[in-house]
């Protein structure tokens, strides 16, 4: 025979458990708003310093290329992150089979230590604690410099791109260089 006493105290334990679940439901629910508003701003703040141009008119003399993943280095972030370093991978090993020149800069710990265990030798830049502080057009006009710095005909940023908490795609940004820019206008004007 089952004894009410300990059924009642199973009970009381399961109501306290559903109290908890709900408070950190809560938590986690106001964390993701803010989330959200600090993942906006670092969108806008990429989408208004970097000039995009049709990628489609390149030709096969794009020989230099500069790859950015960026990654989160909070520690629940592992199918966030393992999309994009997917996405890198296959990227970069789309560009070694056309023998490419390649460059791979990480923003973020994950990143860092893929590239340095698969692509060592690509590897020229690393930038991490970047979430310490909101992302502004200061720290991204830095950001900015220091990649400029590379050579690169082509230059790809790879993000996961937030929709909603439970849907994030990852997306590329192909950017040409100035040089191939300013020489594509010239070309087209003179036709």
């Amino acid at each position: 025979m089952v004894d009410p006493k300990k059924l009642l105290k199973q009970l009381k334990s399961y109501e306290r458990f559903k109290l908890l679940t709900k408070a950190i439901q809560m938590v986690a629910l106001s964390q993701l708003s803010g989330l959200k508003t600090k993942i906006a701003s670092r969108q806008y703040a990429l989408s208004t310093i970097i000039p995009f141009y049709d990628t489609s008119a390149y030709s096969d003399k794009d020989a230099n290329y500069l790859v950015l993943s960026i990654t989160v280095d909070k520690s629940c972030c592992g199918p966030h992150n393992g999309n994009i370093l997917k996405a890198s991978k296959a990227l970069i090993e789309e560009l070694k089979e056309k023998n490419k020149n390649i460059k791979l800069a990480a923003i973020g710990r994950k990143a860092k230590f893929f590239f340095k265990k698969y692509y060592r030798s690509f590897q020229v830049l690393n930038i991490f604690n970047l979430d310490k502080e909101p992302l502004s057009l200061f720290t991204s006009l830095i950001l900015m410099e220091k990649l400029i710095n590379y050579t690169f005909d082509r230059f790809y940023i790879i993000f996961n791109r937030f929709y909603s908490a439970f849907t994030q795609k990852v997306s590329y940004y192909d950017v040409c260089s100035f040089s191939f820019f300013f020489n594509n206008i010239v070309t087209r004007a003179k036709d």
